[in-house]
């Protein structure tokens, strides 16, 4: 996956160990579908206090989702999120019909 310019490569270490261990091929495949949320409404450029109030969960919920979406993706500014949403990744877009 490329992400802000940079390749990664994400695997989940459990599955590994199968000879038949397919990579993801996007975060689309690697993200919750709120994570993804949060991902879209990162790049929109709300700030956490406003994605929580759209959401209906807390800031508390929303920095937890962040975390994640960055351990996830193995990057650590919002901005990269923002770049993965951006760098033409439909998928994330066609799962909320935006």
């Amino acid at each position: 996956m490329i992400c802000a310019g940079t390749h990664y490569l994400i695997y989940n270490a459990d599955e590994a160990h199968g000879a038949s261990a397919g990579l993801p091929s996007s975060p689309a495949e690697i993200l919750t579908r709120r994570e993804l949320q949060i991902a879209l409404l990162i790049s929109d450029g709300k700030l956490d206090k406003e994605i929580a109030r759209q959401l209906g969960i807390s800031g508390y919920t929303v920095r937890e989702h962040i975390r994640r979406i960055f351990a996830k993706l193995n990057i650590g500014r919002r901005s990269a999120i923002a770049s993965c949403v951006l760098a033409g990744r439909s998928d994330f877009r066609q799962d909320f019909g935006s």
